[in-house]
C-alpha cells in the first residue's frame, strides 16, 4: 500500500459520509460505520504501515493472539469482513478499502514479514483457527477481484497459513465450524487457482462433529455432552453455517437442507430475545461480541432463509446496534470498540481469552451491506418487536429454554432450564432464574461470593461465604414455566432445591424446597432471593414504596421488586455490595444497582419458599443509567 493510498483509506470517513452519499432512510448505520473504520484505520496506521497487524491504546493482549513482531493480528481478521462487505456492495469509491485489504493478505501470511501472523501449533486448539474463517470467508467474498491481485508465490502463502489452520482438529464445540468454512473456500478456489486446495474428509468431519452438537429448535450445546447453551447458536453455529451454505452448501444438498432446516427454526423465535430498546437478553461467555448475534439475521435474510419481514430484521439491526453504540461500546476518543462492552463497564467481566481485538467479531454483522440496494431491507417500515405486541412465553423443548415477553414494559426475558456452567467465572452467566433484555445481570468471578440477583444463594453469616448453584440435577418444561432440580454447596454441606419458575408479563413466580442437612441448620445458614437488579446513575436516588409483603425499588429506568412472599423472614433491598464483593462493580451496564432481596434462617431440613418479583422497566429505555 502506498502512503497516498493509506491517507485515503484512513479518510474514508469522507467517502462513506451522509455528504458523500446519498442518505436513504435504510441509511441508519452510516455515522457508526464511519467511526468504526476511521478508528480502526487509524490504529492499524499507527501500528504497522503494512496493516497487518492493529492494537489499540489501552488494549489487552493474549500470548497466542500476536504477531512475529508482537502485534495483534485478530483486531485485523475482525474487521476485514465489515471492510469487504463495504467492497463488495460497491462502496469503496476509490479503491482504498480494497487497497487496505490486499496489504493483510500480501503481508500477514508472508512467513519472512515482521508482521507474520505465524502458524498454529498442531497439537492444541488455537486463536488462528478461528480467525481463518474470516480470512477466508473474506477471500471468498472477494474471490472475483483478490485472488487475481495476489501473486502467485502470495496466493501460496495464503493456501500454506490456511491449511496449516486445518491441522489440529477441534470437534468439541463451535471451533469445528472454522475449519469446515476454511477448508470450503480453499476447495471451491481450488477450481480456478492452482495454489488452491481443501481437505474435503476433514470439512465433512466437521459437520459431523456440529452435527451431533444440535440440541433442537435451532439451538446447539457449545460443548459435547454438555447442558451449555448460548449465542454461540447465533454468533458461530448459525452464521458459520450460513457461510458454508453460500460457499459450497449446493454441492452438498443433504447437509445443507439438514442445517437449512435448523436455521429456518431458529430465526422463527429470534426477535423474542429482543426487547424494546434494541438490547437482547444478555447471558453466556463472549458478550463483548455484542451486536454479532446480528450476523446470522441478516446472512438469514440475504440467503432467503428468514420468516419474518424485511421490516423487522431492519429494525432490529438498527434498535441492537444501536443500543450498545448508546451506552459507549465505541471510544470515540481512542477510535475502538472497548473490551468493558459499555461505558461504564469493568475489564473483571472479560474472560482470559479476550483480547484488544475480539469486541470486532460484532463487525461481522455488517454484512447487511451485502444485500441489493433495491430489496426492501432498506425502505421497508420497521416492524414492532414481539414483546411490544403482546405477552408470551415461548418454550423450545430442545434447548431447554423459555423466552418470555412482556408488552407494558416491552422486556423480552431469557430463561434455561438445565444451563450449566458452575465455576466462579461462569457461574452468574448461566444460572440465574431469567435473563433481562432490559436490565441484565449482575456478576462477580471470586469463588467465596455469588450474585444474588435473579436467584437464590447460601450464605454463611459466620465466614461470609455466599454459594450459588453449583450444579443441576435434572430440569423440565412445564406449563407455562419451567422446573430444576438443583444444588449448592456451602463448606462441605450439600444442599439441593427444587425449584419452579413461571414468567407472566412483568412477574415471575418462584416457588423453591430446600433439603438441607443438619450441619447448615445447625450453622444457622441464610437463604437470600433476589429481584432482577435495578440500574441507577450514581447521583439518583432509588424510591421505595413498601406495602405488607409488597416492597418495589424504583429509578429513571423502571422498577423491580417483591409483591407477595411465603416462608422469608423479610424483604430489603441492597445497594451497597461494596461490603460483600469489595470495590468491584458487579453490573454490566451501570455504576450502581439495587436488589430486592428477601432472607431467612435456615431453622429446619426442609424449608419451602414463595415469592412473586416484579421487573417492570420503562418502556424501551434499556439499562443506559
Amino acid at each position: 500500500m502506498t502512503r497516498r493510498d493509506l491517507f485515503g483509506a484512513v479518510a474514508l470517513a469522507g467517502m462513506l459520509s451522509e455528504e458523500g452519499m446519498p442518505a436513504a432512510s435504510g441509511e441508519f448505520y452510516l455515522p457508526w460505520l464511519n467511526a468504526l473504520v476511521k478508528g480502526y484505520l487509524t490504529n492499524a496506521k499507527k501500528t504497522s504501515d503494512s496493516l497487518a497487524v492493529c492494537d489499540f491504546e489501552g488494549g489487552s493482549k493474549r500470548p497466542d493472539g500476536l504477531s512475529r513482531s508482537g502485534k495483534t493480528y485478530c483486531s485485523v481478521s475482525r474487521m476485514l469482513p465489515a471492510l469487504a462487505a463495504c467492497v463488495a456492495a460497491g462502496r469503496d469509491a476509490d479503491g482504498a478499502l480494497f487497497q487496505a485489504i490486499l496489504g493483510v493478505y500480501r503481508h500477514a501470511f508472508d512467513p519472512v514479514h515482521r508482521d507474520y501472523w505465524g502458524a498454529p501449533p498442531a497439537d492444541k486448539p488455537d486463536l488462528r483457527q478461528v480467525e481463518s474463517s474470516l480470512i477466508a470467508w473474506v477471500l471468498w467474498l472477494l474471490r472475483d477481484r483478490l485472488p487475481g491481485a495476489l501473486t502467485a508465490a502470495e496466493r501460496g502463502n495464503v493456501q500454506q497459513w490456511l491449511a496449516s489452520c486445518t491441522v489440529r482438529e477441534v470437534r468439541y464445540n463451535n471451533f469445528a465450524w472454522f475449519t469446515a468454512v476454511n477448508n470450503a473456500v480453499r476447495l471451491v478456489l481450488a477450481e480456478r487457482w492452482s495454489e488452491f486446495h481443501g481437505d474435503e474428509a476433514f470439512m465433512l468431519d466437521d459437520l459431523r462433529a456440529m452435527d451431533a452438537m444440535y440440541a433442537g429448535d435451532g439451538w446447539y450445546t457449545d460443548g459435547k455432552g454438555t447442558h451449555i447453551h448460548d449465542y454461540y447458536s447465533f454468533w458461530v453455529f448459525a452464521s458459520h453455517y450460513l457461510y458454508w451454505r453460500e460457499i459450497i452448501g449446493a454441492k452438498y444438498p443433504e447437509w445443507n437442507s439438514r442445517f437449512e432446516g435448523r436455521v429456518k427454526a431458529l430465526m422463527l423465535h429470534a426477535p423474542e430475545l429482543f426487547s424494546a430498546s434494541g438490547a437482547h437478553a444478555m447471558m453466556g461467555v463472549s458478550l463483548v461480541y455484542r451486536f454479532a448475534v446480528l450476523t446470522a439475521l441478516v446472512l438469514a435474510y440475504r440467503q432467503g432463509l428468514w420468516p419474518h419481514s424485511a421490516g423487522l430484521v431492519r429494525g432490529l439491526v438498527r434498535r441492537n446496534m444501536g443500543f450498545f453504540w448508546g451506552h459507549g461500546a465505541f471510544d470515540g476518543q481512542k477510535g475502538k470498540l472497548r473490551e468493558t462492552i459499555s461505558e461504564v463497564g469493568t475489564p473483571e467481566f472479560a474472560e482470559s481469552y479476550i483480547d484488544n481485538g475480539h469486541p470486532y467479531w460484532g463487525m461481522q454483522a455488517f454484512a447487511f451491506l451485502l444485500i441489493p440496494r433495491g430489496d426492501a431491507f432498506w425502505s421497508a417500515k420497521e416492524e414492532e418487536l414481539p414483546c411490544e405486541k403482546r405477552d408470551f412465553v415461548t418454550a423450545l423443548a430442545g434447548p431447554g429454554v423459555l423466552i418470555s415477553g412482556c408488552r407494558s414494559s416491552g422486556e423480552s426475558r431469557l430463561h434455561f432450564v438445565n444451563n450449566g456452567r458452575f465455576d466462579a467465572i461462569y457461574r452468574d452467566r448461566y444460572t440465574k432464574f431469567s435473563y433481562s433484555g432490559q436490565f441484565f445481570f449482575c456478576f462477580t468471578k471470586r469463588k467465596d461470593r455469588a450474585t444474588w440477583d435473579s436467584a437464590l444463594v447460601f450464605r454463611d453469616p459466620a465466614s461470609g461465604l455466599i454459594a450459588g448453584r453449583a450444579g443441576v440435577e435434572g430440569g423440565r418444561l412445564v406449563d407455562g414455566g419451567y422446573e430444576t432440580e438443583w444444588w449448592a454447596l456451602v463448606e462441605g454441606a450439600r444442599i439441593r432445591v427444587r425449584s419452579r419458575i413461571r414468567p407472566e408479563g412483568d412477574r415471575e413466580f418462584r416457588t423453591h424446597v430446600v433439603e438441607a442437612p443438619e450441619s447448615a441448620v445447625v450453622r444457622k445458614l441464610e437463604i437470600w432471593e433476589g429481584s432482577t437488579a435495578l440500574p441507577f446513575a450514581e447521583n439518583e436516588q432509588i424510591e421505595l414504596k413498601r406495602d405488607g409483603k409488597r416492597l418495589v425499588a424504583s429509578a429513571g429506568l423502571g422498577s423491580v421488586g417483591v409483591t407477595a412472599y411465603d416462608g422469608y423472614d423479610d424483604a430489603g433491598v441492597e445497594e451497597k455490595f461494596e461490603a460483600v464483593f469489595g470495590r468491584e462493580n458487579i453490573h454490566l451496564f451501570a455504576p450502581r444497582c439495587a436488589v430486592v432481596t428477601l432472607k431467612v434462617a435456615l431453622r429446619q431440613p426442609v424449608t419451602k419458599l414463595e415469592a412473586a418479583f416484579l421487573c417492570r422497566p420503562a418502556r424501551g429505555k434499556g439499562a443506559r443509567a
